[in-house]
Order: structure tokens, then C-alpha cells, then sequence
């Protein structure tokens, strides 16, 4: 576009300093003519009129050029835009990508985690059943041995009862002492005969501690029977001594109530 405007305004310029020239001469010679003179201003017109339309050209060369680069630049900037808004999404689908990494991430740990937690839970499990197995298996087995000594003694104090009953001799408080014995006895042979369900109850305990608990306070109550079967035994004995001697008619030989004594559980 420049090398045009530089070709047209050359012409021009050649053309103004011919007419110049030519004016020049015809001035000297003084032989110009109202013909020439009219070609002259025809000349001059026509001169301005391509001036006005080389202005006019370089004018809407302008104009297009401007308009162009207005259109050039809204193309670019709808690129960018597009590109932005591309990149901005891309960006997007990456970090909803990641996130959703993290999260199957977070919940595949979890299960791990629970996994090994039940697995530890398991093991504590069996090593409590284990320990409550023990516990309950010796517990029972001096219990067991506690009732046989404690039946033995009512036994033997029922004997000699007997004895001081045919002797008239008033029994009544002594056997209710042990008939009271008895009585603890039995709720603490009920007690052992249910030791197995509670301890089956102890293990599916929400916490494992627990089940030792309910454990320990079913042998405790068991032993609290037995504790008291024996204190009963021990008043029956103390009131049998206290019923005196017997006096045996066929050899007249006195028999006390003392006997009772090495029955003491």
C-alpha cells in the first residue's frame, strides 16, 4: 500500500511540474491563448480531481487496513479466549481427576484399615477366650473342690445331729443353719452349671472387656454363695457344741458335742 501512495504522488508531482513548465514558456513567449489557457485549467482540474481520488484511495486503503486489524485482532482474541477457556478446563478435569484418585485412595485405605483392625480385633478375641477359658476352667475346679469339702462337713454335721436329735437334745436352730448351707450351696452349683453360657455371652460382648467382667462377677457371686454356705456350717457347729454332752445308757460313757469340731471346713 505505501508503494502505491509513493507512485501516485510521484505522478502527481511530475504532472504539477509539467504544467508549471509549460506555463512558464507560454508565459515568455506571450503567445498563450484563451484555448490554451482553458486546457491549462482543465488540466489543473483534472490534476486536482485524481489528487482528490489518490486521498481518497489512501483513505479507504486506511479504512480497510483499520478495519482488517480490528478483524484480526477480535480473531486473536477469540483464540486466546478459547484457548483460556480450553486450558481452564482441562485444568479442571485434572484436578476433579485427582481428587477422585484421593478419594478411592482414602476409601481403599479405609478398608485396609478395617480390615487389619478386625483382624486384630479377631486376635484379641481369641486370646481372651482363651484367658477366659483358663479362668473359668481353674475357678470351676476350686469351686468344685469347695462344694465337695462343704458337703462333706454338712454331711458329718448332719450325722452328729442326728445323734443329739435321738439324744432329745433341741436340733432346730442347728438344722436351720444347715438347711441355709445347703441352699447356698445349690445356688452356687446353679451358678457354675451356667458358667458356659455366660462365658459364651462374654464373647460376643461389644468390648472385650467386658466379657472378662461379666465373668468375674458371675464367679464372684458364686463364691459369695459358697462363702456363706460355709459361715452357715460354722454356726451350725458352734450351736451343736453348745447342745452338751451326751450320755450313751448302754455303757454310761459321755460322748460331748465337740466332735463336731474337725469338721471345720
Amino acid at each position: 500500500m505505501n508503494r502505491t501512495l509513493k507512485n501516485i504522488s510521484g505522478l502527481v508531482l511530475g504532472l504539477a511540474l509539467s504544467l508549471m513548465f509549460s506555463a512558464t514558456v507560454f508565459a515568455e513567449e506571450n503567445t498563450t491563448t484563451n484555448t490554451q489557457k482553458t486546457a491549462i485549467e482543465n488540466t489543473k482540474q483534472l490534476i486536482k480531481e485524481r489528487a482528490e481520488a489518490v486521498k481518497q484511495n489512501i483513505e479507504n486503503e486506511r479504512e480497510s487496513a483499520k478495519n482488517k486489524a480490528e478483524v484480526l485482532r477480535e480473531t486473536k482474541k477469540n483464540e486466546l479466549d478459547a484457548l483460556r477457556e480450553g486450558k481452564k478446563n482441562e485444568i479442571e478435569a485434572l484436578k476433579e481427576n485427582k481428587k477422585n484418585e484421593i478419594e478411592a485412595l482414602k476409601a481403599e485405605r479405609k478398608i485396609e484399615f478395617q480390615k487389619i483392625k478386625g483382624e486384630k480385633r479377631d486376635e484379641k478375641r481369641k486370646d481372651l477366650e482363651s484367658r477366659l477359658g483358663k479362668i473359668a476352667g481353674k475357678a470351676v475346679e476350686r469351686l468344685n473342690e469347695s462344694i465337695s469339702k462343704l458337703e462333706g462337713v454338712s454331711k458329718r454335721i448332719e450325722e452328729r445331729v442326728a445323734v443329739l436329735k435321738a439324744a432329745e437334745k433341741n436340733t432346730t436352730t442347728a438344722e436351720g443353719f444347715i438347711a441355709d448351707a445347703k441352699a447356698k450351696i445349690q445356688l452356687a452349683k446353679d451358678g457354675i452349671a451356667k458358667l458356659p453360657a455366660v462365658q459364651t455371652d462374654s464373647m460376643t460382648a461389644e468390648k472385650l472387656s467386658e466379657g472378662l467382667v461379666q465373668l468375674k462377677i458371675a464367679l464372684k457371686e458364686i463364691g459369695l454363695n459358697l462363702k456363706a454356705a460355709r459361715d452357715d456350717l460354722s454356726k451350725a457347729i458352734g450351736n451343736v457344741k453348745g447342745l452338751g454332752p451326751i450320755i450313751t445308757p448302754a455303757t454310761d460313757k459321755t460322748e460331748t458335742g465337740t466332735t463336731a469340731t474337725t469338721t471345720t471346713p
